[in-house]
């Protein structure tokens, strides 16, 4: 449990600092591709039958996730208009709620 929690509390901080400093754009991109990296790392610890192999990529999959959300809500803003911001941030949220349900 603490190997999945306490990845995302520590890379929030991390995460705002990050995409505060760098193009968002490409900070979502190269998340979201280390994202995939981490997944794909997961399950050769799988295949492999490494539970520390696996916990390891889980956690710094957790780590970098954080990077591509706060990447992903600072993208609203600049790609609405104001008076649209609620709408989309609300829209934006539900997607992310139906991914994690899937």
């Amino acid at each position: 449990m603490a190997i999945r929690l306490v990845p995302p509390i520590v890379g929030g901080g991390l995460a705002a600092s990050l995409v505060d400093r760098l193009p968002r754009q490409r900070v979502l991109v190269w998340s979201e591709a280390a994202c995939a990296a981490t997944i794909a790392g997961a399950l050769v610890g799988v295949m492999a039958g490494s539970r520390p192999v696996v916990f390891a990529f889980v956690g710094l999959c957790g780590l970098v996730s954080m990077v591509s959300s706060v990447a992903g809500n600072a993208l609203i803003p600049m790609t609405v208009e104001q008076d649209e911001l609620a709408a989309a941030n609300g829209i934006h949220a539900v997607g992310q709620e139906a991914a994690m349900a899937l």
